[in-house]
Parts: structure tokens; sequence; C-alpha cells
């Protein structure tokens, strides 16, 4: 049986979704507050395939329940069933990592159509995720080497695999772009070794304390309505609205910036460097997916460079 938990402060809201959904044999956890939510889905989140959430609340600010979510690195995904229908609540819902946003009144077999097409969604997922994680002890245990740099190219081989909340974002304000002949840029940076030294995969645990330091260390400067995201070991992946060249220059300058004095505090960050790609709406392209073509593979090359640089100084 699926599990569902909603959060809406509107009593005869839940109870419709209850009785669309428990026809399909689907068990539905009711909150009216975020307290009362937060409550329920710690005691039963093992289990829950999906949150249904109004961001409309009467008393408290939904858009922080679902920043709460993310903030919690919480694996579910999150339907918005919401009366909000503006551009503004959609972007930062999805920036937030919401992976649909339904709109009341809503018509139940819709509903009901969406909810199983994110829980099945979620289910292969987790899946996958199994898998990978599968494969990677299995490796493990053979003590397979392998190049942090090598696994993290992968990560970044084309864009199909980019994340949802990234992607999902970066095609809304590329809508507002060219609805209001505006500009907008993306970015990906990741973390490159200064050595050809190997890294065993059983070590990569350390790799993800470095990413989560730079990440918080940086992020401050991905401020509303800017994006920064982490994807794979040491990448990260950014939206700027109305970014122009020369915002694009300051950017990078305040990145290394802070890298430099990440570094010193953190000693091992020095044993790496920041590599960085930018794309540009509507200089380097008009279609979401040439743009994001381009920015992976100047990444790629870039990468790869670097690899070839390295061998040559050994």
């Amino acid at each position: 049986m699926e599990n569902i938990i909603i959060l809406d402060d509107m009593s005869y809201v839940r109870y419709r979704v209850k009785e669309v959904l428990e026809e399909k044999d689907i068990k539905v956890y009711e909150a009216s507050t975020s307290f009362e939510f937060f409550n329920k889905l710690s005691e039963k989140k093992d289990n829950i395939d999906l949150i249904i959430l109004e961001i409309g609340l009467i008393r408290e600010d939904g858009i922080e329940v679902i920043e709460k979510i993310k903030e919690k690195n919480i694996d579910i995904p999150v339907m918005i069933l919401t009366k909000m229908n503006t551009r503004e609540s959609f972007a930062k819902a999805v920036k937030n990592g919401a992976s649909d946003y339904v709109l009341k009144p809503f018509d139940n077999r819709t509903l009901l159509d969406r909810i199983l097409k994110l829980i099945k969604t979620n289910e292969t997922k987790k899946t996958t995720t199994n898998d990978l994680v599968n494969e990677k002890n299995e490796l493990k245990k053979q003590n397979t080497s392998k190049e942090v740099e090598e696994e993290e190219s992968t990560q970044i081989e084309n864009s199909s695999n980019l994340p949802e909340d990234f992607m999902y974002y970066f095609m809304e304000q590329l809508a507002i772009a060219q609805e209001n002949d505006g500009y907008l840029s993306a970015i990906i940076f990741t973390l490159i070794k200064n050595t050809n030294e190997k890294e065993k995969i059983d070590v990569k645990q350390s790799y993800l304390i470095l990413t989560d330091i730079v990440y918080k260390g940086i992020k401050d400067i991905f401020k509303d309505p800017c994006l920064l995201v982490k994807h794979g070991f040491m990448t990260f992946l950014g939206v700027m609205p109305s970014y122009r060249d020369i915002d694009l220059v300051k950017l990078k300058e305040k990145i290394n910036e802070k890298y430099d004095v990440l570094s010193t505090i953190h000693s091992k960050l020095s044993d790496y460097h920041i590599e960085m790609s930018f794309v540009s709406y509507p200089q380097d392209g008009e279609d979401s997916q040439e743009l994001m073509d381009d920015l992976i593979n100047s990444m790629k090359y870039k990468i790869e460079n670097n690899k070839n640089s390295k061998e040559e100084k050994q």
C-alpha cells in the first residue's frame, strides 16, 4: 500500500483528497499545521511515498515549509496543491524542489493521475538508487579504484541527468526571459584535484564533506532569484536570472574569492581548484536543450584538458 501525507489547513480539501486516494487503496495521513506535519513525517517518513502541500496556508508560510523539507534532505517527492495561482509562488516552489504544481479547484481524475505518476516515478528512482548503491558496495568489496574526476565527468556526461529542481527553475526563468526580451545565464562549476593521484571509492565520504563546505560557503552569493544546487560529488549548478556578461565576470570573481577564503579555513580544499563554465540566453542559444548541451560540453572539455595537463606533467 502506498502512503501519502497532506498538509492543508482546510479540512474539506484533506477530505476530498483522502476520498479520492483511498478508493485506490492509498493511505492518507492528514496535517493541518506544519508542526503536526513534521511530527507525522518524522514518524512515518520511511513509509511515505508522496507529500501533498498547500503553500497558501492561512496562518503559516507554506513556502517556508517546503524550504524546511529541502533543508532536512527529505527525499520524498512534493506535490503542491494550492490556490496560489501566481508565477512567483510557482517559481519558489519549483526552486525548492517541488515535483508538481496543481491548482485548486482540481479535477479528481486529473489529480489522481498526477499523484500516481509521481509515486511511480519515485518508486523507479528508489529502485535505481538501490541498484547503484549495491553496485558501489560490490566495487568496494573488490577494492576497485577509480579516479573521482573520471566519475564526476560521467555524472555530467549529458544534460538528461541534471537535477530536476535545477532544470525546472531554468526552464521557468527561460520562459520569463523569452517573454520579456530579458536575459538568463547558467553556471556549472566543479572542484578539480591539482594532482593526478588516484582516489579510492571507499573514501568518497570526504568528498561529500568538502562539497558541503563549499556549498554552504558559496550559496550566499546566489541570492534570490538565483539558484544554486549540488550535482554529483564535486559539482554545482546555478541559475542566474537577468545576468549579462559583466555580471558573470563579477560572479566568477566572487566565487574564486570565497573559495580562497574557504581554502585557508579548510586546508584540504587547497588540493583543488575550481573550473567554471557559463551559458547565457540569448547569445548562446534560445532553446533550453541547446543551452544545457553547450554548458555540459564546455565543462567536459575543461575536465578533459585538466586531466591531459596533469598527465603531461608526470
